[in-house]
């Protein structure tokens, strides 16, 4: 059976499954059943925001939750982070608050979820089923607004606004996963409310959709490599157009963060390319720091790998090494401040 036909299948079973959860019961929090149906969804007190994707991984949910929660979202609203906490060590249902921040704490709440909680301060609630943490997050904190990340295939809450990010790739290569980067078809786009497009990318490849959502681009701009333990390591400061690099990263799309670095002009003499959400052990770190002494004093890498190795200060001390961070900040062009206005209204 070829590919098409796998395809074809593959999406007849989708959007049967999709139809189903339409005609699924809703229930509100007040009436839980204590047995849910197989189809079903959950009505939230609280607003609740999707940020999702229709691809596997590396299209920037991350920065754009941030952004999200830093620029978009009134400041006086209680928020909260809903997540499966993705390559977590633990699996049970956590609420955390950046008061509970520690270095250990991404083994219970995954990378992803630990580099939000510091960033926005913002309480995040963790499970493996998606609409547990919302429930969790409702009873001990009683939000205003739940912000899902990777949200989209998650259809067993009720949203309020579906935001849905799309790269160039996806669009350049339609196709489902294995043949393609898709997970759902790209036909599925105009279940979306607001679509953030790459710059990058063809608009006229959306055409054939017929679209009604709000469709603006978005690009992502690099920010300026800090050094991750302060006062630790070197005793002035340096030029870091004078200093060689050894790159490490454990994320989906490695093409991008190795394109940022060229961009920055840093002179990278070696790349550790890892899968993405890696677990870095003790015994590799210190694998890695002996392999980058003997080209460099220096360890460039993103915050999501960052999250991670904090942990590890004391071995990058002994070793003598400095760890730098390059971040990323997600920027949506709206200059008629659209979004803004789609966000106003659910408040």
């Amino acid at each position: 059976m070829n590919n098409n036909c796998l395809n074809k299948i593959y999406i007849k079973y989708l959007n049967k499954r999709f139809n189903r959860f339409i005609k699924s019961p809703t229930y509100s929090l007040i009436h839980i059943p204590k047995k849910f149906p197989k189809y079903f969804t959950i009505q939230a007190n609280a607003k609740v925001i999707s940020v999702g994707n229709l691809s596997f991984g590396g299209s920037g949910k991350t920065p754009f939750i941030e952004t999200l929660i830093n620029q978009y979202l009134p400041v006086s609203i209680k928020k909260v982070i809903v997540s499966r906490g993705y390559k977590r060590k633990f699996n049970n249902n956590i609420f955390c608050t950046f008061e509970d921040f520690d270095l250990n704490l991404v083994d219970e709440i995954g990378d992803e979820a630990a580099m939000l909680l510091r960033k926005t301060k913002v309480p995040v609630a963790v499970s493996g089923k998606k609409y547990e943490a919302l429930l969790l997050a409702e009873r001990i904190y009683n939000p205003d607004v739940a912000i899902i990340d990777d949200g989209f295939q998650h259809r067993w809450v009720k949203k309020d606004l579906d935001i849905l990010i799309i790269d160039e790739k996806t669009l350049e290569n339609p196709n489902l996963f294995p043949t393609g980067r898709l997970r759902e078809p790209l036909d599925y786009l105009k279940y979306a409310d607001i679509i953030l497009i790459s710059e990058k990318a063809d608009l006229s490849l959306l055409s054939p959709y017929r679209l009604n959502s709000l469709i603006l681009p978005y690009k992502i701009e690099i920010g300026e490599p800090y050094l991750l333990f302060q006062n630790s390591i070197l005793p002035n400061e340096m030029s870091l157009g004078n200093e060689k690099f050894v790159a490490i990263s454990g994320i989906a799309n490695s093409g991008r963060f190795n394109n940022s670095l060229k961009e920055k002009l840093l002179p990278i003499v070696k790349y550790f390319n890892f899968s993405d959400h890696y677990n870095y052990s003790a015994t590799k770190v210190k694998n890695i720091l002996n392999q980058t002494l003997p080209f460099a004093k220096n360890i460039i890498t993103t915050e999501k790998d960052a999250i991670k190795l904090m942990r590890y200060e004391e071995l990058f001390k002994e070793k003598k090494v400095a760890l730098y961070v390059l971040p990323i900040r997600f920027q949506v062009i709206d200059e008629s401040n659209l979004m803004q206005q789609r966000i106003n209204r659910l408040f």
